[in-house]
């Protein structure tokens, strides 16, 4: 089983597309954090991670890898802070909606924390997550993104640990 998850009004062929909204094609609709899955060869999420907070993604993440069998992939894409910030004098009102989302009727719709290649290279293998490729590319209004495929592994504890102890409460 192939998932597409948070993939919005799109369904992706070859894959099992679970989205929270109502709109669009989709084959699962509700809250993904309310799901299990075993057996999964390739959880696939394209903007969502920004739309939790640290804590929370971080839990996401520990349930994707619950899903993953062993040697299965991992494969998300998210904004990329780290360029973002160095690219805001290009359009000051583009970059803003890509840092804190949308921000319309729907909850969802707020990017609550950002996303940096360093963070992605410290946080993945802390919770289990092999990189294998990263890379960035633009979208639209060229705005900057990070692109991770990452196969699953054993998790770090002590990793994940020292790298919660790099943000204070």
């Amino acid at each position: 089983m192939r998932l597409d998850v948070g993939g919005g009004k799109k369904r992706r062929k070859g894959y099992t597309s679970i989205d929270v909204t109502d709109y669009g094609e989709k084959n699962i609709v509700g809250d993904f954090r309310e799901m299990t899955f075993n057996d999964v060869s390739v959880v696939r999420s394209f903007f969502l991670l920004e739309h939790f907070g640290r804590g929370e993604a971080i839990k996401v993440l520990q349930q994707w890898h619950s899903w993953i069998k062993e040697g299965g992939i991992l494969w998300v894409a998210v904004p990329d802070f780290e360029y973002i910030c160095k690219d805001f004098d290009i359009n000051p009102y583009w970059i803003t909606r890509h840092t804190f989302g949308s921000q319309g009727e729907d909850a969802w719709a707020f990017h609550l924390d950002g996303w940096y290649e360093d963070k992605i290279r410290e946080l993945f293998p802390a919770l289990g997550f092999e990189i294998f490729e990263i890379k960035r590319f633009k979208t639209r209004r060229y705005l900057p993104n990070i692109e991770v495929r990452a196969k699953k592994v054993k998790p770090n504890p002590e990793a994940l640990e020292r790298y919660l102890k790099k943000y204070p409460n």
